[in-house]
């Protein structure tokens, strides 16, 4: 998890009505985003889920029980509908092939928009796995 990571929303103070200067509402909360992996081209695997964390620095995806086959040049990518993984975001090298992983999501970044999660091979131009975001009820 990432340093500071927020798990759940700190409960709202009702007796401090009497503070009208600062209004915590008036920015929305990014969105809560979840996911499953699925397998890649081929006969790539790729298993585990994906999930949104707000932490003090930013928003990230977290990965859990994830694994994927290994392979060279691995980068992680948030991508649009229809758009080429090339097109995407990059978020960085993949940090290792089994295990739980953070990626921080650039600040212009919707989440909303950009709802499905790369696992890219850039030595083969293979999709390794892919995720689809959508909302979270938590």
């Amino acid at each position: 998890m990432p340093p500071t990571a927020v798990e759940s929303p700190a409960p709202e103070e009702e007796e401090s009505d009497q503070e009208t200067s600062e209004t915590p509402e008036a920015q929305p909360s990014p969105t809560e985003v979840a996911g499953v992996f699925m397998d890649g081209e081929k006969n790539y695997e790729t298993t585990g889920t994906i999930r949104s964390v707000e932490a003090e620095d930013g928003t990230y995806l977290r990965f859990e029980e994830f694994e994927t086959t290994n392979g060279p040049d691995l980068f992680v990518y948030l991508t649009k509908p229809g758009q080429e993984t090339t097109e995407g975001v990059s978020l960085g090298a993949l940090r290792g092939n089994i295990g739980n992983q953070n990626y921080l999501i650039p600040e212009d970044v919707n989440l909303e928009e950009y709802n499905t999660v790369v696992i890219w091979c850039r030595a083969f131009s293979a999709t390794f796995g892919t995720g689809e975001l959508t909302e979270s009820s938590e």
